[in-house]
């Protein structure tokens, strides 16, 4: 028997998920559900295996949404592609048991105010189809998702699949920069442009020049950057909550580089 549950929807009465959702709500909704609601005992909790797993975290990008959607072009070379009409949902299948999403979330409920939800609410997704994805986390069963180091592993993980993507600014700011670096962001921000890169034949040709391209995006073009800061202090503020006893650890690597360019 399959059992299919959507713990932050439950958590919101199954209107949204465009508010915070900490490990603390999450542990307080999986007890209700399995444990009030389907009368499963917490000793049985272990043989629940996990099979399939979606994680996100919801921030509020101070930039334009349909800039920062529009500008989301590549999962490491996979490219995304917008998953509905309106073109405000982009999905990549990172590969044959993975799904990145990245959506803009706020035009969702533009239209309910009572929810609360920011207009730039942006939200950041991984997708697992397959159990071995999750195995990487240390999630096997139910039981795992009642573990605080978890809830860091998933954390790390949005950061470390964050660091793949390809954003462009397609309406960046050269005022202040050289002429020649103004010309390049120019250049670089079309799709055909990344399509050459990827095509030659230099191996490290294309990661060489996101590099570059992140580089020279100085004056607050680097949305990438910009995002993952946000991200970064999100996923922070989730893990030691307001309810919290005790930080949870997290790897320091994702605090290098941390301080953005000034605008």
């Amino acid at each position: 028997m399959d059992i299919h549950i959507t713990p932050h929807y439950h958590y919101n009465g199954y209107k949204h998920n465009g508010n915070d959702f900490t490990p603390e709500n999450c542990k307080e909704v999986l007890t209700e559900i399995f444990f009030s609601i389907l009368e499963i005992e917490p000793s049985e909790y272990n043989e629940l295996q996990l099979i399939n797993l979606e994680y996100g975290v919801n921030v509020i990008a101070e930039t334009d949404m349909i800039n920062l959607i529009t500008g989301i072009l590549y999962y490491k070379k996979t490219p995304f592609v917008f998953g509905n009409t309106i073109q405000t949902y982009k999905i990549t299948d990172a590969t044959s048991y993975k799904q990145i999403k990245a959506y803009d979330k706020g035009i969702q409920f533009t239209d309910q105010p009572e929810y609360g939800i920011n207009r730039n609410t942006f939200r950041f997704e991984v997708k697992s189809k397959q159990a071995k994805n999750i195995r990487k986390l240390g999630i096997y069963s139910l039981n795992d998702l009642f573990r605080d180091e978890v809830y860091s592993k998933l954390g790390e993980s949005l950061l470390s699949e964050w660091e793949h993507l390809l954003i462009i600014n397609t309406e960046p700011n050269i005022t202040d920069l050289k002429p020649k670096d103004a010309e390049y962001i120019t250049e670089a921000n079309t799709i055909e442009f990344w399509i050459t890169k990827m095509q030659n034949p230099y191996r490290n040709c294309y990661a060489r020049e996101v590099k570059k391209y992140y580089h020279k995006s100085l004056n607050g073009n680097n949305l990438h950057h910009k995002i993952k800061v946000l991200i970064l202090d999100k996923i922070f503020d989730l893990l030691s909550g307001a309810n919290s006893t005790q930080r949870m650890p997290m790897n320091r690597v994702f605090f290098k580089n941390k301080k953005i360019p000034s605008d």
